[in-house]
């Protein structure tokens, strides 16, 4: 086995994931608000440039680069029609990029989040161990 290999987390199940929310709905004569929730696997930073790194995007050893790289080679790799958002996350809120595998804007964006062969595709070539998360969308402009 490779150095760098790391050993495969367990299948994610249903219950990994989670209950989706109800659908999205922008129109209170409709019913009740539901805002808009996307699932997806938050990356940080450095999760990012470690990502770059274990596959030798850094060779002058800069984190920067290597998530500038990591960026945009997954935005190659990962398999459509994975979004890519940004995401508030852990206790001090930073803002993180986030890979969505599904949202509650539709049935059929909220029925991907049952599919785990796309989100185990997903979060195998992110090379994450934890589940994704609902979470909601951040606007930076």
């Amino acid at each position: 086995m490779p150095e760098c290999a790391r050993p495969l987390p367990p299948p994610l199940t249903l219950d990994d994931i989670g209950p989706s929310p109800p659908l999205r709905n922008k129109e209170s004569f409709r019913g009740p608000i539901v805002k808009t929730y996307l699932l997806g696997f938050v990356m940080t930073f450095e999760d990012l440039a470690q990502w770059g790194a274990d596959h030798g995007l850094d060779p002058d050893g800069d984190a920067y680069n290597a998530y500038q790289r990591a960026r945009h080679t997954l935005s190659k790799v990962i398999p459509h029609p994975t979004m890519v958002a940004t995401a508030r996350y852990g206790p001090h809120r930073i803002c993180c990029t986030s890979y969505v595998v599904a949202t509650n804007r539709t049935p059929e964006e909220r029925a991907r989040a049952s599919d785990l062969e796309f989100v185990e595709r997903v979060r195998t070539i992110l090379d994450k161990t934890d589940p994704p998360i609902w979470h909601r969308p951040v606007r930076l402009w």
